[in-house]
């Protein structure tokens, strides 16, 4: 019986401790937007101006439809702070005196007789803090895979990098002004609402900075010692 329930716990933190699904590239919310439909090639018509590549007199070259590029410089960087500290105490005492029988205390040995509960005291005493900053800075280029009404375009992109212990890789997905643009089709992280980024990275040297799943378990609200 008891090698049963060793056999069962075991199994259950096997399933509880499962290893982390790694992201691989190529993923379809970050896939770049491709035409179904695709127009055939211009025949040129102008050695200096052609059909295919108009542009407006007084316009720039800055992504503003969908399936242009936009390189975004990653400025990112966070410092957060917390502390907290907390005091209780509570102490109570209880006696209770003889009753007086016909005018008289009654007393042992010439001393009053009384009942006493003791003294009880509790008190509590905690604190804790906690630091964390974080710094990301470099460049992805990205696609407009949407264009919303206001001039606001819905950028989404991935980039991969293969290095000898493993993968990296930047992933970006948010909503950008096309004013905010600069004339280079770059934008600064800073300026992107419901910005998603994340920053990872898959083998052997990520294996090692990620604790097992029998670690994870005894630092977990589970365990409760």
């Amino acid at each position: 019986m008891l090698r049963i329930i060793l056999t069962v716990s075991a199994l259950a933190l096997v399933g509880c401790g499962g290893g982390v699904i790694a992201p691989k590239p190529g993923d379809e919310a970050y896939a770049p937007v491709v035409q179904q439909n695709a127009l055939p090639p211009v025949i040129p018509n102008g050695s200096i101006y052609q059909t295919g590549r108009t542009m407006d007199l007084f316009a720039d070259s800055r992504a503003r439809n969908i399936g242009d590029i936009v390189t975004v410089t990653l400025q990112e960087s966070t410092q957060a702070s917390k502390s907290a500290t907390s005091n209780s105490s509570k102490s109570s005492t209880a006696n209770i005196s003889a009753p007086v029988i016909g005018g008289i205390a009654p007393s042992i040995f010439g001393k009053p007789l009384t009942a006493s509960f003791g003294d009880n005291a509790r008190g509590f005493n905690g604190a804790g803090a906690a630091n964390q900053s974080n710094s990301l800075s470099g460049q992805i280029s990205v696609m407009v895979v949407d264009r919303l009404p206001g001039g606001v375009l819905r950028i989404s992109g991935e980039k991969w990098l293969e290095l000898n212990q493993g993968k990296e890789y930047i992933r970006l997905t948010g909503l950008i002004r096309d004013q905010d643009i600069d004339p280079s089709n770059g934008i600064s992280s800073t300026k992107i609402a419901d910005a998603r980024i994340a920053y990872s990275g898959s083998g052997p040297i990520g294996d090692a900075n990620r604790p097992g799943w029998l670690a994870r378990f005894f630092n977990s609200p589970v365990w409760p010692f």
